[in-house]
């Protein structure tokens, strides 16, 4: 009888040992807003969540390099004319194949009146025409020059055309199907536990996780807390300070620096009586905030106190440029424009997504009271941010936080573009700079494209466009057992984790 119960007891430790190493937990800021619509915005928190399933035609590695994904290779064949080759033998989660077809249908969605008005339509706003040539060879036509088509189809996931169409978007949003490493189970928990199960037929199919779960959990001690307790294996947005305590409790720290900038961002649209209209002011709150001592103290060693919107790693980046620390001048300065005895400044922020971004803006408006600016710092949540940014009803507020991010591209297009007259609802506008992003837009050399990004930079830097603070990294920790975890633009390569042991 001992024999049986033994072999029992090992073969149950087994079945739990398996089921133990395949399922990865990850703790995140927030889920995505619009649950399975891959077209309402890109980016993070939501990024994070399609690209476990979908895929682009394109992907921007985990280095920055622009690499195949669903389409093996590209070419401009003329300057309005791209022609896309696709990756064979890839099929979706419900088995439908993909295929030109597919890419045809996607792209018909998002020139339809539905898609058009999506984050997603506009950015694909200039591709006029697509056609398929053959099972596997896609035609785009755009309606002017563009030199970074092959790179904005990294942000055009290729949803399941069919199910779109028998369902509509909402519907689907609610069950979606992609060609990702993983297959869509559940929303969970209002949204706040996203389940998926590995499709073991993928094209990038998971090296060792077999069910995913991406848990909400928007304070980042509550995070960590979890990560401590074992109930998440791994952990987005650490801060600096948790580092230390992560390397006595055995986890493992991954650190990658990002091509993107902390930041403060003006409104001068929309709000006629902000003293951040004049362009006098601006500079006066530049002027006194403290990036190197924000960098060095709160963000650690690998962040950069920032010079301007982008960082050196990124083709647009002007070394000439500076971005000095001088309190007195700003008090000048705000004495010319007619704030000697200062003015109240509102300012809404979202942290938690890069675990000390919250001390971050603390410092940043510690540093603005200090020259008599009387401000009022808010912290909202990402969805009511969204929802702000996306509409352009900002109501009474001046200044509010944002990424000036160039890893969707690695390129300084899609932050400058979102902070000038071209957005959709913009929020700040030079139109001298809109000018100058429409003739970068259609210039295919990659030599001059690159002139012409830094003379925008140096204009904004002018301007003081926005209160450019520091560079920013991705800070993720891991149990033991979890190896090899790798981020790129569109978040965690899930599919590359590795479950290494207890």
């Amino acid at each position: 009888m001992l024999r049986p119960l033994i072999l029992a007891l090992l073969v149950s430790g087994a079945a739990l040992e398996h089921a133990w190493a395949e399922t990865l937990r990850v703790g995140r800021v927030s889920g995505s807003p619009s649950q399975g619509n891959p077209f309402t915005s890109v980016g993070q928190p939501s990024s994070g969540v399609w690209s476990a399933m979908y895929d682009g035609l394109t992907v921007i590695d985990d280095k920055g390099v622009l690499q195949p994904a669903l389409a093996l290779s590209w070419q401009a064949v003329a300057p309005t004319r791209w022609v896309f080759k696709l990756r064979p033998d890839v099929r979706y989660h419900n088995g439908a194949v993909f295929n030109a077809q597919s890419v045809v249908a996607v792209m018909d969605y998002l020139k339809s009146d539905e898609g058009r008005r999506t984050y997603v339509g506009v950015e694909a706003a200039g591709i006029v025409a697509v056609k398929a040539l053959d099972e596997l060879s896609v035609e785009m036509t755009t309606a002017q020059p563009d030199p970074l088509l092959a790179k904005k189809m990294n942000l055009i996931y290729m949803v399941e055309p069919g199910a779109l169409a028998a369902q509509g978007m909402e519907a689907f949003a609610k069950s979606p199907v992609g060609t990702g490493p993983f297959k869509w189970v559940s929303w969970g928990n209002g949204n706040a536990r996203n389940v998926f199960a590995a499709d073991a037929k993928s094209w990038r199919a998971p090296k060792s996780v077999t069910r995913l779960e991406l848990l909400a959990i928007a304070d980042a001690s509550a995070r960590m807390q979890a990560l401590l307790a074992g109930q998440i294996d791994v952990m987005e947005g650490i801060s600096r300070d948790d580092i230390p305590l992560l390397d006595d409790a055995a986890f493992r720290v991954f650190t990658q620096p990002a091509p993107a900038i902390v930041t403060l961002t003006f409104r001068n649209v929309g709000n006629p009586r902000s003293p951040v209209q004049d362009v006098r002011v601006r500079r006066a709150l530049s002027l006194a905030v403290d990036r190197a001592a924000i960098a060095a103290n709160i963000m650690g060693g690998a962040a950069r106190a920032a010079t301007q919107g982008t960082v050196p790693e990124v083709a647009g980046y002007d070394p000439a440029l500076a971005l000095p620390y001088d309190p007195a001048k700003a008090k000048a300065l705000l004495a010319e424009a007619g704030y000697a005895n200062g003015f109240p400044l509102q300012i809404e922020v979202i942290t938690g997504f890069g675990g000390n971004d919250q001390l971050i803006y603390q410092q940043a408006a510690q540093d603005l009271r200090a020259v008599g600016v009387d401000v009022d710092l808010r912290a909202i949540p990402y969805p009511s941010w969204l929802a702000k940014f996306t509409s352009g009803e900002w109501g009474p507020v001046d200044v509010f936080s944002f990424s000036w991010d160039s890893s969707m591209y690695y390129d300084p297009i899609r932050p400058i573009r979102n902070s000038s007259c071209i957005k959709t609802n913009p929020y700040f506008c030079l139109p001298d700079v809109a000018a100058l992003i429409a003739a970068s837009d259609v210039e295919m050399d990659e030599a001059k494209r690159t002139g012409m990004m830094r003379t925008i930079m140096a204009k904004l830097n002018e301007q003081a466009a926005a209160l450019w603070i520091a560079s920013a990294g991705v800070n993720i920790a891991a149990a033991k057992k979890v190896n090899d975890v790798r981020w790129r633009s569109a978040g965690v390569m899930y599919e590359a984790v590795e479950i290494v042991g207890r």
